[in-house]
């Protein structure tokens, strides 16, 4: 297995992971489901500053 970085390539398969918990499960402060482009936003903000 290689672990490396998140890309904001990777945005569109992430959102639909963090999506499925957002509609089934209560574990995330997020209501509503997430669209690929803002997670990409979200991705590019905090890659900034961590890895």
């Amino acid at each position: 297995m290689r672990i490396r970085d998140v890309q904001v390539g990777d945005a569109e398969i992430l959102c639909a992971i963090y999506n499925h918990y957002i509609e089934h499960t209560t574990i995330t402060f997020d209501e509503q489901s997430l669209q690929p482009e803002a997670f990409a936003l979200q991705i590019e903000h905090v890659s900034q500053r961590y890895p």
